[in-house]
């Protein structure tokens, strides 16, 4: 506690860390949040400012506010914070906090993308397998690209869903039920229970 009172960026997000996990105090979301937001607005510090997002978001330690959420997310990605800004690309896309806009969704999903945001990279492969209007054109290559992307990085989920798709012919993609079952095989020896399902009957 001492130290959230000295005048350190750093020192208030850390303690923040502390009462929200219970790490050496009692577990307090409140004090928590009172702390990210110490070192989001005196420090400028974008973890604090993604964490704090988080909390308004979630309603953990102040109550559930997506407006509140989509400013300190939209602060934290203006630094360049790639949680930040895969945050409110999902905001964007949803329509909480703010206006729904597919193409702000866009802006801020491939901002997070480049940076390596594997969720990015999925989220990003669902709106250009749909379309979205006239924003995002349906593009069936640059959403498998990117799904193949996420699935290098050890994505298991990407991995299921790609591979339903190669073997299926789903949303586009041609069949490929060589490259579907490698993928599907792969994520089920990670042991996600929805590739295991999909591989024995691909093999049946």
């Amino acid at each position: 506690q001492k130290a959230a009172a000295v005048n350190h960026p750093l020192a208030p997000l850390e303690l923040g860390l502390a009462y929200m996990r219970g790490d050496g105090v009692a577990r307090d979301p409140v004090t928590g949040a009172a702390l990210y937001r110490k070192a989001a607005e005196e420090g400028n510090d974008d973890g604090a400012q993604l964490r704090l997002g988080l909390c308004y978001y979630s309603g953990l330690g102040v109550p559930k506010d997506f407006e509140k959420a989509t400013n300190w997310f939209r602060q934290a990605a203006l630094q360049g914070n790639e949680a930040a800004q895969y945050n409110l690309g999902i905001c964007y896309r949803k329509g909480d906090g703010v206006p729904q806009d597919p193409s702000r969704a866009l802006h801020w999903l491939s901002k997070a993308a480049s940076h390596g945001h594997i969720d990015a990279k999925c989220e990003l492969a669902a709106m250009f397998f749909q379309g979205q209007g006239g924003s995002v054109v349906p593009s069936v290559g640059h959403a498998v690209k990117l799904l193949e992307e996420a699935i290098a990085k050890g994505c298991a989920l990407a991995g299921y869903n790609l591979g339903r798709k190669y073997v299926f012919g789903e949303d586009g993609v041609p069949v490929d039920k060589v490259r579907g079952v490698q993928v599907l095989r792969m994520v089920a020896e990670k042991g996600l229970p929805e590739a295991q399902w999909c591989l024995a009957d691909c093999l049946l």
